[in-house]
């Protein structure tokens, strides 16, 4: 399967903002600031599977041992340069909540989707992204490709550092809980118990 499909929804809506947007020179520095972000997780999606989730990576760290998630953390950090601090936290807690997501086909791309559909008309830069991903979701529907952290990170960065503007500060508090939930009760025992639920139904 592959999981790395983010290099092309990033080059896909790069070529069209391109076409359509080059005038922006505005957004040029989150254009950037999303390809370290889209970088820094390919890097984590070819690094081995150990440490895995926050806290592993945390435990490394904490022994002097530089993982693939820390140098995802160091490529938000531009972001915090040139976007309000609520809405690079919010991007960064966005980031690591879909990556969260992402562990089975069509997860993390559906809620991209689904989440970033009021912002059509508000925010050129997230419709632009959102055309150049849905695409892939046949494809993941299928389960022959997923985001991985490629596309998962610098997908949920963009999505929620926008939703900012509109939310505040409790989407801060809304994603840092959903992110501490994610990592203290897996994500993948909630679908697979949701869905033992809804078969036991029928």
């Amino acid at each position: 399967m592959a999981t790395s499909w983010g290099w092309t929804i990033y080059a896909s809506a790069l070529a069209s903002w391109a076409l359509t947007r080059a005038s922006r020179t505005e957004e040029i520095p989150l254009l950037l600031s999303l390809f370290l972000i889209l970088l820094a997780g390919w890097r984590d999606d070819l690094a081995p599977s150990f440490p895995r989730g926050l806290r592993g990576h945390l435990r490394f760290l904490l022994r002097g041992r530089l993982t693939s998630g820390f140098w995802k953390l160091v490529s938000f950090f531009p972001l915090f340069l040139f976007l309000s601090p609520g809405a690079a936290l919010s991007g960064l807690l966005g980031a690591q909540l879909l990556n969260q997501l992402d562990t089975k086909p069509l997860r993390a791309g559906m809620t991209f989707s689904l989440l970033a559909l009021p912002l059509l008309s508000l925010h050129p830069l997230v419709s632009i992204f959102l055309f150049a991903l849905l695409p892939s979701l046949p494809g993941e529907k299928r389960e022959v490709l997923m985001l991985g952290d490629a596309g998962a990170n610098f997908l949920g960065a963009l999505l929620f550092s926008s939703l900012f503007s509109f939310l505040g500060w409790p989407l801060v508090v809304l994603l840092a809980l959903g992110v501490v939930l994610g990592e203290v009760w897996s994500f993948d025992r909630f679908w697979e118990r949701t869905g033992r639920a809804i078969l036991a139904k029928e």
